[in-house]
């Protein structure tokens, strides 16, 4: 996979790690949270035990 071809997840429910997908509905429920970023080799699909 390219850096042109990194998938965007545009919301949650495209999320398929559970513990992920619960932790950012609970942030998104935050009166002071107005979005979240997540980036990195793991966020993009490329993490390693060994990396991040």
């Amino acid at each position: 996979m390219t850096y042109n071809e990194i998938p965007i997840v545009k919301s949650i429910e495209e999320i398929d790690v559970p513990m992920a997908r619960e932790r950012l509905e609970g942030l998104v429920e935050e009166p002071h949270v107005l979005g979240v970023m997540l980036w990195g080799s793991r966020a993009t699909g490329f993490g390693a035990p060994t990396i991040d």
